[in-house]
């Protein structure tokens, strides 16, 4: 029997000046643009909730479709959008309140981009690009385009501001305010531009390419896709551009611009991917389904919901996969495709989550931002085996993961095998690695292996885990996982 310690997290909370410099880049920030960083890969290291608990609503008045960042110390910005909306950018503090307001002519549809001295940028139905002083809530510049502004910008390692627009261009723009570039589509630009470590912007047109723009503004290449592309392209580690398509197809495009393979689903994917840490992309579909694929292609698993799933999903810390559906609830699935939990709202939810210190804020077509936090509960197990079914030369692996630790106290954890129903193993609890340190925001896997041999008789099998406070013997929770062996 080993123990599982569980620390407090101190929160440092550090205040910066925001000054209006030349220079900028993406802010240091637990969300600080749409898809969370340059290439889009919509992860961060923060946890989410386990057991969702309303902390507040901001009412919008608008339909919720813009996605919010948060900046330094837990400030979320949220805009209004649609026209219906009271078309104002808010800065709002992680406790709900609102500190300042900021007013356009017309709605915003786009998600904001905070850069590292504390402006946020974001478009507008009017046709701008404003900037916006964090600090003093006022007007930095603004820039005016053809057409309206549905494209997130994005903000490049160089500070640069990159978003497309309906009038079919493509614009850089210079911290200042100045135009460096602008590249002409042949179709309306939508979708939100990405970034890679080369400075190449890559971002999708309603005219059905995907292309690749040089740092200087001028074509690299162009791939042409089965129809309009809403879906905004998000990188994987290898360089490989992921998007979805109106014609139900899901794209994995080779840095060189040639096609690596597509996935056919059976809806229009309008969803942006998320890619996870062990290279899993993510995406929602028409169909219902949320769609994980591997980085070959192939399924690795479907989560169905109620209705069309055009939020692209955010995916925390802990791998959990947080996206919203047109049946009004948002999700929460787990990295193995099983159902966490869901929130129900009161309208649609297209909008990407923003996660931070165990929170996630998303809007919704119910006119309010929601933020969503733990419930005060105990601490849970979760287990599971990476095989149904082990055969000779196999390595038995059981995951058990232990959330939730809100008590903040030593745990025990027990463990025991049960063949058709019989006490087999009773051990100490002997895992690979070592137990480690549990706090309030990671939970803590445990992995037991067992080497599969000739004293192992086939037969089903259940394992159980139990953790109880320290020195009692009173079972805060317990799980079992059941497994075969031939």
């Amino acid at each position: 029997m080993n123990k599982a310690t569980i620390v407090t997290l101190t929160t440092i909370v550090i205040s910066l000046l925001v000054a209006n410099v030349g220079y900028s880049q993406l802010a240091d920030s637990p969300w600080p643009m749409f898809r969370h960083d340059a290439k889009h890969t919509g992860r961060c290291e923060y946890s989410g909730p386990n057991f969702p608990e309303l902390l507040w609503t901001i009412p919008d008045q608008g339909y919720g479709t813009s996605s919010p960042a948060i900046g330094d110390c837990g400030i979320i910005y949220y805009a209004s959008s649609m026209d219906s909306g009271d078309n104002y950018l808010r800065c709002i503090g992680a406790d709900g309140t609102v500190h300042w307001s900021y007013p356009t002519g017309m709605a915003w549809y786009t998600s904001p981009a905070i850069d590292i001295n504390g402006i946020i940028y974001i478009g507008s139905y009017d046709n701008n690009l404003y900037a916006v002083n964090s600090g003093t809530a006022s007007l930095n510049w603004s820039f005016y385009t053809g057409g309206y502004i549905y494209s997130s910008p994005v903000i490049g390692s160089e500070g640069n501001i990159n978003f497309g627009s309906l009038d079919h261009f493509i614009y850089s723009i210079k911290p200042n305010g100045f135009n460096r570039w602008k590249y002409s589509a042949s179709g309306s630009v939508t979708s939100a531009p990405a970034m890679d470590e080369g400075r190449t912007v890559f971002v999708t047109s309603n005219d059905g390419n995907l292309y690749a723009l040089n740092p200087n503004g001028s074509l690299g290449w162009s791939y042409e896709a089965g129809n309009n592309i809403g879906s905004s392209p998000a990188i994987g580690e290898d360089g490989t551009i992921y998007f979805g398509c109106n014609d139900d197809n899901f794209y994995a495009v080779n840095p060189d611009g040639s096609l690596q393979w597509t996935y056919f689903a059976s809806g229009v994917v309008f969803s942006s991917p998320g890619i996870g840490e062990d290279g899993t992309i993510y995406f929602g579909s028409g169909d219902h389904n949320l769609y994980a694929l591997n980085p070959d292609g192939t399924l690795k698993w479907t989560f169905k919901a109620e209705s069309n799933i055009n939020s692209s999903p955010s995916i925390d810390g802990n791998g959990v996969i947080y996206f919203g559906s047109f049946d009004q609830y948002l999700y929460a699935v787990f990295p193995d495709g099983t159902e966490k939990w869901r929130f129900k709202t009161k309208g649609s939810v297209d909008s990407s989550p923003a996660i931070c210190d165990g929170t996630v804020y998303f809007g919704s077509w119910d006119g309010n931002l929601y933020a969503l936090g733990d419930a005060n509960r105990a601490p849970y197990v979760r287990i599971s085996s990476n095989q149904e079914v082990y055969r000779m030369g196999d390595t038995i692996e059981v995951n058990v993961n232990v959330s939730n630790p809100t008590d903040m106290e030593y745990l025990d954890m027990y463990a025991a095998i049960f063949l058709s129903g019989n006490l087999f193993w009773y051990p100490n609890w002997g895992v690979t690695p070592e137990p480690k340190v549990i706090n309030d925001s990671k939970d803590s896997t445990l992995i037991a292996r067992i080497e599969y041999n000739s004293f192992i008789p086939p037969g089903n099998y259940s394992f159980y885990a139990a953790i109880t406070h320290h020195g009692s013997v009173s079972v805060i929770d317990i799980a079992s996982v059941t497994f075969g062996i031939e």
